[in-house]
């Protein structure tokens, strides 16, 4: 790429695993309860305006400092993976105390997923909730993940121990 423009494509989309599954759940008659956090930006915005199909109540609102979660993917002419940007800050927001006031939700659901974004320490918690309640917990990740990996093995490490804790058993959840 060398420091220069080039000519291409431009798409915005909104995503994210976590967002994308609670979307088709929602869309094959699900209510799941997405617990999440957007930016009061223009990002966090279009992200509102397109899943007003979805519930948005439980999702955190950040006005202050931090950015909706973006991704910028560049693909080279066959459509591959060339590289890509990722702000996902605003996820560091989604602690431990902010999970802790869901707990009801989680203790009633009939499956807990969960993406890569939060801060380990989160994603542990959840995890232990859904182990805690007997409830069928699964974690998915994405690309944006491994880079997380890559950038600090060591909290992979702690994490992907403590994952095997708990059960995958997705096909025992009612309705699935």
């Amino acid at each position: 790429m060398n420091g220069s423009t080039h000519p291409g494509k431009l798409s915005m989309t909104c995503g994210g695993v976590g967002h994308n599954v609670a979307d088709c759940l929602t869309r094959f008659g699900g209510a799941p309860i997405l617990l999440s956090a957007i930016g009061n930006d223009y990002h966090g915005k279009m992200v509102k305006s397109d899943s007003q199909h979805m519930d948005f109540s439980h999702v955190r609102e950040d006005a202050s400092s931090f950015a909706t979660a973006s991704y910028i993917g560049i693909l080279n002419q066959r459509g591959q993976l060339y590289g890509g940007v990722m702000d996902m800050s605003i996820h560091g927001t989604i602690n431990r105390d902010y999970v802790k006031q869901h707990e009801e939700r989680i203790k009633a659901a009939p499956l807990v997923v969960l993406d890569g974004n939060p801060p380990v320490e989160c994603m542990d918690y959840v995890l232990s909730l859904a182990k805690k309640y007997e409830r069928p917990g699964k974690a998915l990740f994405d690309k944006s993940f491994t880079a997380r990996c890559r950038a600090n093995q060591e909290e992979t490490f702690e994490l992907a121990a403590r994952m095997v804790l708990v059960p995958l058993a997705v096909a025992q959840a009612p309705g699935f």
